[in-house]
C-alpha cells in the first residue's frame, strides 16, 4: 500500500494521530500522559506524588553532533516535565562503512554529555547496518513529585522564553556546513556559533522552574523553532495564542546564519530554548529566577488567549503576521534537502 510520498521531519499532525495516536496498545489508569501530539514525555504515576517520566528522541538532523545531541535532547524533554533525568538508554544504528569511526566518536560524546548532567547509560542497543544514514536515539527517564505538562497554559498565561532562537540549528548548521558558512559569514562567526553547543540543555532552567512551582506549563522546542514550540503548547493546551515576532531573542551569530543559508531562524531547530506559560502575577520571578539560579537571561514573548481553540497569531508592530494552525516544518531540513540534491 503506497501513499504520497512525505517530506523529512515530524510527521504531520493527521497522519501521526490517524496512524500513530491510535494504535497504543493497552494504556492502564497508571498512565497520567500517554501519547498526545505537542507533549514532551509519558508520564505514569508510580504512587502518592512519584512519577516516572520518560522520553524517547532520535537525531536526524545533525551529522557531526549526534551523540552530544541525543543526550541532552532526551533530558530536556525529561526535565520541562518536571523530572531530573537519571537514567538514558541508548541506541546507535552505525553505517558499515564506517562503523567503529562513528561508534566511537558517538559515544564519547553520549559519555561526555551524560558526565556534564550526571545521568547514566545504563542499557541500550549498537548494531553496524548496511543503510548510508546512521541513526542515534536516547530514552531518558527520570522522577517526578509535581508533573508540569506541555498542555498546562491558562487563558492570560506569558509565554516566557530562555535564551535566543535556534540554538540547536545554529550549532548544527555551523558544525555541518563549515565551509560554506565560513566564506558567508566568516571564521570568527562560524567559530562563535558552533559554541552554541554548550547552550543546548535546558534541564536547569526547567528543574529551578518546576521545582519551585512558578509555572503552568514548560515546553522544549525542537523541530518547528520557536513558533513550532508555540504551536505545541498552545494545540495541548486547547487555546490559542499570539506571539509578538519583534520580542523573540535572536544572536547575532543566528541572524548572520540564517541570512547566508536562508533560513527563517524562528523555525530553525531550537533546543536549547525553554518556553514557558507563566501567571502574570509572577513573571518579574521567573525572569529573576532564571537569570540568578540558572544563569540564563530571558524574554517575554507572548501571551495565552481565552479562545478555545488552538492556533497561534504571529504579531509584528501590532499586526497580525500569520496565523499557525498546524505542525511547523523545520528549515533545517530545507537546507540539508538543497545540499544533498
Amino acid at each position: 500500500m503506497r501513499g504520497s510520498r512525505l517530506k523529512p521531519g515530524k510527521l504531520p499532525q493527521d497522519l501521526l494521530e490517524r496512524l500513530v495516536l491510535r494504535r497504543v496498545g493497552v494504556l492502564d489508569e497508571s498512565v497520567v500522559v500517554g501519547p498526545r501530539v505537542g507533549e514532551d514525555a509519558a508520564v505514569t504515576k508510580l504512587g502518592d506524588d512519584l512519577y516516572l517520566v520518560a522520553h524517547l528522541d532520535p537525531i536526524t538532523a545533525a551529522g557531526r553532533l549526534a551523540g552530544w545531541l541525543a543526550v541532552h535532547v532526551a533530558c530536556n524533554d525529561v526535565a520541562v516535565t518536571g523530572a531530573r533525568p537519571r537514567w538514558l538508554l541508548s541506541l546507535i544504528l552505525a553505517p558499515v562503512e564506517a562503523a567503529e569511526e562513528f561508534i566511537e566518536e558517538v559515544t564519547r560524546q553520549m559519555h561526555e554529555a551524560a558526565v556534564e548532567l550526571g545521568v547514566g547509560i545504563v542499557g541500550g542497543h549498537t548494531e553496524v547496518v548496511e543503510d548510508r544514514q546512521p541513526l542515534v536515539a536516547v530514552t531518558a527517564v527520570g522522577v517526578a513529585r509535581r508533573p508540569v505538562l506541555t498542555g498546562g497554559a491558562r487563558p492570560g498565561d506569558y509565554i516566557v522564553m530562555s535564551k535566543t532562537a535556534g540554538v540547536e540549528g545554529t550549532a548544527i548548521l555551523a558544525t555541518d556546513f563549515e565551509g560554506v558558512l565560513v566564506e558567508r559569514v566568516g571564521r570568527d562567526v562560524v567559530e562563535r556559533a558552533k559554541s552554541f553547543l554548550k547552550r543546548v540543555s535546558v534541564v536547569k532552567e526547567a528543574i529551578v522552574l518546576a521545582e519551585k512551582g512558578l509555572v503552568d506549563a514548560m515546553h522544549d522546542p525542537t523541530e518547528g523553532g520557536v513558533l513550532g514550540g508555540v504551536y505545541e503548547m498552545a494545540y495541548a493546551s486547547g487555546l490559542a495564542a499570539e506571539v509578538w515576532l519583534e520580542e523573540i531573542p535572536v544572536a547575532e551569530e543566528t541572524r548572520l546564519i540564517a541570512e547566508a543559508m536562508g533560513v527563517d531562524p524562528y523555525r530553525l531547530i531550537s533546543s536549547g530554548v525553554l518556553l514557558a506559560a507563566v501567571p502574570p502575577d509572577r513573571v518579574d520571578e521567573v525572569l529573576g529566577v532564571l537569570r540568578r539560579e540558572a544563569g540564563v537571561e530571558a524574554a517575554v514573548i507572548g501571551r495565552f488567549l481565552g479562545e478555545r481553540r488552538p492556533v497561534v497569531r504571529v504579531m509584528e508592530g501590532g499586526v497580525v503576521k500569520e496565523v499557525i494552525d498546524s505542525m511547523v516544518p523545520d528549515e533545517i531540513y530545507r537546507v540539508v534537502s538543497r545540499a544533498s540534491s
